[in-house]
């Protein structure tokens, strides 16, 4: 074989692949590198490390009759990654449907400086590992799986873009934790016990009337009784609600969504300003010739202690930022299998597979849209109830004579305590910007 080489001065050169090899022994047994022996304190001072790591391990539990075998670098790569769409197992061993579903999916540092794609994932000791069963019997040895993996994964994975539709992860089969929940939620604006109430709810408190010259009616446990049709009612402002909760759990076959149970305490709320008509268990008489059986109260005073107990039930398209320091694999299995080194719950099912060992980390979780606390008014009126039935309202002479000549009267409750836990549901919420994708181009792009 022979090279043609154009010269600086337009010449064309011929070199012989042969003449050079040729040549190059010649040059090396002139100057020949014969190998010295070393003594034991030289031989000491001589370190080195091998690039490829093999293994074998022994399975356990569901894979006790499986051998795992691994082959990998020991070195740590850099990766800025972009997957427009990523689908595994489509209409596989599952049937139809994709195991993995997941649209733009980025991997890069979880830092930069300047433009995202200067940065990179950082994976130490990436490797890949199979699982073969039956090892000691030739005829009834097979792989049954394949693991690509890494020893840890250090960088942050997103996947779409925040909207107020779900995209980006659409459909995942895997193991994911995360860390503790945080995050602050606000609630709508509403009206509990008015004609605004869309519950219309009924409130109910026992009240201690104490009316100079009552015959009939004044006594403790008298109970008041709300009527929301013709109640102007309690305005409950816009709340602010700092929310906490344990992490979420994604473990699964071809999952689009997760559950989490936050808490969070709900600020005081002011009674003031509230109208109510109720009417009474027993017609209040004085001296026998002046009867009340229905009165309007005028609220004030403010109510405290309430918490808030939240059932969050999220497609996993609205979590679009993970910022992942964990061993990571994806793997493919015909059955299922526990690969070395995997949570005990992590069971990798029959066909792809996507693990994450360790939490991952999700920022706070704030919801755009505001949370309707109209489900749980049910349950305040509950509450109400259990407290004035030990502490009932006291209506006194001064609010009795309101009540007769100008027919209504101001009740002040006072700075209520009520320690009561208010449960609600809520699902598919769209998360603050804290979940916005920064893209992974150069320029105006949003993929590339």
């Amino acid at each position: 074989m022979r090279i043609i080489k154009i010269s600086a001065d337009g010449s064309i050169v011929l070199f012989s692949l042969r003449c050079f090899f040729i040549g190059l022994g010649l040059f090396f047994s002139a100057h020949s590198l014969a190998m010295v022996e070393l003594a034991d304190e030289k031989l000491s001072e001589i370190t080195g490390q091998a690039l490829l790591q093999m293994g074998k391990t022994d399975g356990t539990g569901v894979s006790s009759d499986v051998t795992f075998y691994k082959a990998g670098l020991d070195a740590e790569v850099e990766l800025n990654l972009n997957i427009e769409k990523l689908q595994l197992g489509c209409g596989g061993i599952n049937g139809p449907g994709c195991d993995i579903d997941i649209d733009n999916l980025s991997l890069t540092g979880q830092s930069w400086v300047g433009d995202r794609p200067d940065s990179s994932a950082l994976l130490t000791r990436p490797f890949f590992e199979f699982a073969v069963k039956n090892d000691n019997s030739k005829t009834l040895r097979e792989v049954t799986g394949v693991r690509l993996s890494a020893e840890n994964a250090l960088g942050l994975l997103t996947a779409g873009q925040n909207t107020a539709q779900p995209n980006g992860i659409n459909v995942l089969s895997g193991f994911m934790e995360t860390t503790n929940i945080s995050g602050t939620a606000y609630t709508q604006a509403t009206n509990i016990a008015g004609t605004s109430d869309p519950n219309n709810t009924v409130l109910q408190f026992d009240t201690d009337p104490n009316i100079i010259f009552c015959t009939s009616g004044c006594y403790s446990g008298n109970t008041a009784t709300s009527d929301p049709s013709t109640s102007a009612g309690i305005d409950i402002p816009s709340l602010e609600v700092p929310f906490t909760g344990p992490g979420a759990l994604v473990n699964g076959t071809r999952l689009n969504s997760t559950s989490v149970t936050a808490t969070g305490a709900v600020p005081t709320v002011s009674l003031d300003g509230g109208q109510i008509d109720v009417t009474l268990e027993d017609t209040i008489s004085v001296a026998f010739f002046i009867s009340v059986s229905e009165a309007t109260v005028n609220t004030e005073g403010s109510v405290s202690g309430l918490n808030a107990e939240i059932d969050f039930t999220q497609n996993l398209g609205y979590i679009h930022k993970i910022n992942v320091d964990s061993p990571f694999s994806l793997s493919f299995q015909k059955e299922e299998t526990s690969w070395p080194g995997s949570d005990s719950r992590d069971i990798a099912q029959a066909g792809w597979w996507m693990s994450f060992a360790d939490p991952v980390e999700l920022g706070d979780l704030n919801p755009v849209q505001q949370i309707d606390i109209s489900p749980t008014f049910d349950q305040m009126s509950a509450a109400f109830k259990a407290y004035f039935e030990a502490n009932p309202i006291e209506i006194g002479t001064q609010a009795g004579l309101q009540q007769l000549f100008s027919g209504e009267m101001d009740v002040d409750v006072g700075d209520l305590f009520i320690p009561s836990t208010l449960s609600m549901s809520v699902s598919d919420l769209q998360l603050g910007p804290e979940q916005n994708v920064v893209p992974n181009c150069y320029g105006s792009a949003t993929f590339c």
